[in-house]
């Protein structure tokens, strides 16, 4: 009995995974390129990437955050 439930968490678990989208590939440059410009200032700079991540990933809650980021600490 134990070993069916784990055998189905198991599936389902993989089912899950199999089924999320890979995140596109130059998203990790965007967020890089982006805390860069915030590191030198360019606040702009950095919005204009945060806003190209979440075009890109619009499910990722890491375009969002870092444009908000962004946002914090111009002012």
């Amino acid at each position: 009995m134990i070993c069916a439930r784990l055998l189905f968490l198991l599936v389902a678990a993989t089912a899950v995974v199999a089924q999320t989208p890979p995140a596109p590939p130059n998203l990790d440059k965007l967020r890089a390129d982006g805390y860069d410009a915030l590191f030198n200032l360019d606040y702009d700079g950095a919005r204009r990437a945060f806003t190209k991540m979440m075009a890109l990933a619009p499910d990722d809650p890491a375009g969002p955050e870092s444009f908000a980021t962004s946002l914090w600490l111009e002012q």
